[in-house]
């Protein structure tokens, strides 16, 4: 596929505008998958190798990601990956919508809200989550840790102490904000009386480190910089909205889900391994992720990889559904099966 300057350009240009205006002529059916005769357990029988590029962000989170390339498990699924930086999770979903790349990292949040706008997108990969039994040990266990903070300023004690103070979010109605205004909520703090920011995790940990926000949601490899500047965690976020299942996903388009089924699969496939050997080892998660963002690995040396899933539950899904309507992040809940591949679903 050509990756010309122009033609991305015009392509991101109009899938953003789609994003952005909920391409309310569109009609999400969700994702046809053609018959294929592909096995998990015989990548070998794979006899071509197809070039594909996805987007990801340079976050330990994505490091499954990484590490798929670096154990070379793509290409035990014929799959020669590129691995392009994201600028942003409404910029990977472009990219994916505008044809210039055929895979990206997103989170389940950022696709319910796009598929509520019916922009014809997919799961085809569960990616990072909560292991199963971790927000219980998270809340019974003082020195437990998560993957996304809160962190905040001293003086700050807990979420009562945000109020009338200002908060550096990843995101605007994203994952970032709904998580951060469901455990206000849960706090019974009223989220209009906190002042929230937008800034990417580096520039909300500078401005942090500066002392122009009060507290920043944010995750490794900011996190134990922003400890170390004197913060504290306050919450987990991501952990105390979700509780179980997969916050972050791999996605692709439903034509191209429908026109190129087997390649959909080798990448569930792939991603899965990744998955299974991430858990066993962190190090190889750290290492990759340092590699790929080019940062010392010595950086990455505290930061904990999430649980990477091999498989998604339809019920913790329709459980972000459910806050987000709650929340008012979407206004009617979205089927699951409109978008999702069933393979997710499949240990």
């Amino acid at each position: 596929m050509s990756r010309g300057s122009s033609a991305l350009y015009i392509a991101l240009a109009a899938a953003s505008a789609c994003l952005l205006a909920g391409c309310s002529g569109a009609s999400n059916e969700g994702p046809r998958i053609a018959d294929s005769d592909f096995d998990c357990a015989n990548p070998s029988a794979q006899a071509k190798t197809t070039s594909v590029a996805i987007q990801a962000l340079p976050l330990v989170s994505n490091g499954a990601i990484h590490v798929a390339k670096e154990q070379g498990f793509f290409d035990d699924y014929g799959l020669d990956v590129d691995i392009q930086p994201a600028g942003g999770l409404d910029k990977a979903l472009a990219a994916v919508q505008g044809g210039a790349a055929e895979f990206a990292f997103s989170t389940t949040t950022s696709v319910v809200q796009a598929v509520e706008k019916s922009v014809p997108i997919s799961i085809v990969a569960p990616l990072g989550g909560l292991a199963p039994g971790e927000y219980e040990e998270l809340m019974a266990d003082p020195e437990a840790t998560g993957i996304t903070a809160l962190v905040a300023s001293e003086g700050i004690a807990d979420l009562a102490g945000l109020d009338g103070k200002t908060v550096a979010l990843a995101d605007v109605r994203g994952q970032s904000e709904l998580t951060t205004r469901w455990v206000l909520k849960e706090a019974g703090v009223d989220a209009e009386d906190v002042e929230f920011t937008v800034m990417a995790l580096p520039d909300g940990l500078n401005a942090f480190k500066a002392g122009k926000v009060d507290a920043i949601y944010t995750a490794e490899p900011f996190l134990g910089q922003a400890l170390a500047a004197g913060g504290h965690v306050i919450s987990w976020p991501s952990e105390e909205t979700f509780q179980h299942g997969v916050a972050s996903v791999v996605v692709a388009s439903n034509s191209y889900v429908s026109e190129n089924t087997d390649t959909v699969l080798r990448m569930n496939c792939a991603l899965r391994r990744a998955a299974e050997y991430s858990n066993s080892n962190p190090d190889e998660v750290r290492a990759a992720t340092a590699k790929a963002v080019g940062v010392p690995v010595a950086s990455l040396a505290t930061a904990v990889p999430p649980y990477f899933a091999q498989a998604a539950e339809r019920a913790d899904i329709e459980r972000t559904v459910d806050i987000m309507v709650d929340l008012g992040f979407i206004q009617k809940k979205v089927d699951v099966e409109k978008f999702a591949i069933p393979q997710i679903f499949e240990d």
